[in-house]
């Protein structure tokens, strides 16, 4: 493990070498994929999204072509962009204002325009206004919150930052905009899966899987999970995050149609 000088040293590092080169870009670790980056969040996290998650890559390849992903809490993208370079329509929901733009930058870096619908639209259990929570204001950050200042796993945090948000419920949101219904949802939106949810039931009705992060440590945790089941579907695997950190009792559930 590095020891904290060795850690400041590199991140004062990292800051002058991303002053010099704005425009830098890296290899996304799947390939003919690029991104770009301006932190470490983007570097060290976003950059390596594939080997932090092989689960979600395999889900990702199982789908066949032209099917519709979902990608609800998509941050910078990679794992829309690895979809649509498989020939899956994707859109993309990322309401974080440092994340979106550079959602649709690498987009374009990646000429997936006509694969990707970008959308800065944050969802919920019901459609208005309300609060969004900002954990931190960095490119490729994340434990952002809608309305609820509750982390990833159900405790309280003092957000940097709230704004007033536009908020939907996805079902109104796909009737209204007559989006296509989703084959496959992925919801990464680190502890307002409920919610999110609860405001998806008709698109649910499409669904073949979904992929849900969840933590155990979550007040709604069991919960949610019933309730999925009672949509019509199985849980299929857990796949940890992490085996220790904060993030020791985080997983990926992947969840599959149960058939009728």
């Amino acid at each position: 493990m590095a020891d904290p000088i060795s850690i400041r040293i590199r991140r004062r590092l990292l800051r002058w070498w991303f002053r010099l080169t704005p425009t830098l870009t890296w290899p996304l670790d799947y390939p003919d994929l690029r991104l770009h980056i301006a932190s470490e969040a983007e570097l060290y996290t976003r950059c390596y999204s594939c080997a932090k998650e092989p689960e979600t890559i395999e889900w990702i390849e199982a789908m066949s072509k032209d099917s519709v992903l979902y990608d609800i809490g998509a941050n910078v993208g990679a794992y829309s962009l690895v979809a649509a370079s498989r020939g899956i329509r994707v859109y993309s929901f990322e309401p974080a204002f440092p994340n979106y733009p550079r959602l649709c930058a690498n987009i374009v870096l990646n000429r997936l325009e006509d694969r990707i619908v970008p959308v800065p639209v944050a969802l919920g259990d019901r459609t208005g206004t309300t609060l969004f929570h900002m954990n931190n204001v960095v490119i490729g950050g994340s434990m952002h919150t809608l309305n609820i200042r509750e982390d990833f796993a159900g405790r309280p945090y003092q957000p940097v930052s709230s704004l007033t948000a536009l908020a939907m419920r996805l079902d109104d949101l796909v009737d209204l905009f007559q989006l296509p219904k989703p084959d496959y949802l992925k919801l990464d939106v680190d502890g307002t899966e409920w919610e999110v949810l609860q405001g998806a039931v008709h698109c649910l009705e499409s669904v073949k899987s979904l992929l849900v992060e969840r933590d155990t440590r979550h007040s709604k945790h069991h919960e949610t999970a019933t309730w999925i089941e009672h949509q019509g579907f199985r849980l299929e695997s857990v796949h940890p995050i992490a085996l220790t950190g904060p993030f020791r009792e985080a997983a990926n559930c992947i969840w599959v149609r149960t058939p009728i």
